[in-house]
């Protein structure tokens, strides 16, 4: 069962002929065609994408200043709460002149204020001393 080297070199020729005779050149020709076809395509997505996706995330028009005045009055019973709430916290004479919700810029201070809540309940480790 073992082949001689002879017949072991005969099996194994490399030939051109397939390449040249059949549809050798014209497959590997078309298959780079496809290959650059899509390098290119994927070339122009990325080089479009950025300028979607500014144009998708533009900022929307400043909102006008509303009047505050004309903003919507609390109800009596949750003004007493805050009333009730200040007195308790403050304990000592104090006037409530404006009521607002919380901005963006306010919930850094709640979020500090958790963070270090949090902090506050770490259990130290025990090689710690």
């Amino acid at each position: 069962m073992i082949l001689s080297l002879e017949q072991a070199s005969s099996s194994i020729a490399f030939s051109l002929a397939p390449l040249l005779e059949e549809h050798g050149i014209p497959l590997a020709v078309m298959g780079m065609l496809v290959v650059f076809l899509a390098l290119v395509l994927v070339v122009a997505f990325i080089t479009i994408l950025p300028r979607v996706v500014a144009q998708i995330s533009a900022p929307s028009p400043p909102r006008p200043m509303t009047d505050p005045a004309a903003e919507d009055v609390l109800p009596e019973e949750t003004l007493v709460v805050i009333a009730a709430a200040v007195a308790a916290t403050v304990c000592r004479p104090h006037r409530i002149v404006r009521i607002r919700g919380l901005t963006p810029e306010d919930h850094g201070w709640s979020l500090e204020g958790r963070l270090q809540h949090h902090q506050s309940h770490r259990i130290p480790h025990r090689d710690r001393r």
